[in-house]
């Protein structure tokens, strides 16, 4: 999903982004890094400091802290927004249940595009 304008609409679509402007929304698209991870990869860990936002564009990821499983989520979905907004270490680890496609956005980068006004 390398279109712009597409990556743009799956943004829109997400909770995070509903009050989010279409201008923003095109700043964040050029932000993504798209990456591919097979079932049973670890993107984030508990503990760990948040180094950047994420987005599930196709497939399934679990979510888990300690010993127990919190949620599964399914794309459409994002996940690492505690932490890139707060500066909080990972609350969750997230690992792939399925082979999955994700959008990696960089924490840094996304702050300076939405600016602290935004992150409230």
């Amino acid at each position: 999903m390398g279109d712009a304008a597409a990556r743009v609409e799956v943004l829109s679509g997400l909770v995070l982004f509903a009050r989010t402007s279409r201008d923003t929304l095109e700043q964040v698209a050029g932000l993504i890094e798209e990456v591919q991870v097979p079932a049973g990869t670890d993107l984030v860990t508990e503990g760990d400091v948040a180094d950047a936002l994420w987005v599930l564009v196709d497939g399934e990821v679990s979510v888990t802290a300690g010993d127990s499983e919190l949620r599964t989520l399914s794309a459409p979905a994002h996940f690492g927004e505690v932490g890139t907004l707060t500066g909080m270490a990972r609350l969750a680890t997230v690992s792939t249940t399925a082979p999955s496609t994700l959008w990696r956005i960089p924490s840094r980068d996304f702050l300076e595009v939405i600016g602290p006004a935004s992150a409230e």
